[in-house]
């Protein structure tokens, strides 16, 4: 009788720990925060990959000119960097202006009466000023009527590699997904607005009815071709 109620005892105790360990791995492979883990595993790795394949060095160059100097349409400076391609000029305003650039010098439009203008140069991206400029008046060597500013450098993420990325989304999505070291069994949509909510570029897929979506924002400026910088928000989605 004694032994008949200790084995009870024992199979009671075993099918309890049996229990317990079931339970323990159901509340392991569908614990909360092990799935934001991964959630966030995902966004970062998006992140990290779009900033490697779609970020640019762009170089600044202010500079301060004498307008009463200049009486032509457009004016002659000496060439502040080591190129003469993907340059462009902003006014004042950071507008973009009629920009020539040869390896000695730089021809800008003039800007009504602005005495501050903006400079321009990205090893990285093809910046193209709007048009051309000619007959412009030569206004001699930095320090007299015109002064350069110390050269400033930014990481940015360009518009036109992103609109690359965009089109790869749309026509090699999987190609994409291995360009960008993002997990072939997993999927992931993207879209960056202006600060004023109107969409800019969107990289979008159908999400599976009931899978749970991990999503992140973050700020971003973006590099235009002419030179002019867009600030925005970008919304990342994986599952």
């Amino acid at each position: 009788m004694l032994n008949k109620k200790s084995a009870s005892h024992v199979e009671i105790v075993m099918s309890f720990a049996l229990f317990m360990l079931f339970v323990i791995f159901l509340l392991y492979q569908f614990n909360p925060a092990k799935q934001q883990n991964l959630g966030n595993f995902l966004l970062d790795i998006l992140q990290d990959s779009i900033e490697e394949q779609a970020s640019v060095v762009l170089f600044e160059v202010p500079f301060f000119i004498n307008s009463s100097a200049v009486t032509a349409d457009c004016f002659i400076v000496k060439n502040p960097f080591n190129a003469k391609y993907n340059i462009t000029a902003l006014s004042a305003a950071k507008n973009p202006l009629g920009c020539d650039a040869s390896s000695a010098d730089i021809k800008i439009k003039k800007s009504g009466s602005d005495k501050q203008y903006f400079l321009y140069y990205s090893p990285d991206e093809a910046l193209t000023p709007p048009n051309s400029v000619s007959g412009c008046q030569n206004i001699g060597e930095p320090g007299g009527n015109y002064s350069f500013s110390a050269q400033r450098s930014y990481k940015l993420l360009s518009l036109n590699k992103l609109k690359e990325l965009e089109n790869n989304y749309n026509t090699d999505y999987n190609g994409l997904k291995e360009m960008l070291h993002f997990p072939s069994g997993k999927d992931f949509a993207l879209e960056i607005k202006d600060l004023q909510g109107s969409s800019i570029l969107k990289l979008e897929r159908k999400k599976p009815a009931g899978i749970e979506i991990y999503a992140r924002e973050l700020p971003v400026e973006l590099l235009n071709i002419d030179g002019t910088i867009t600030k925005g928000i970008m919304n990342m989605q994986v599952w």
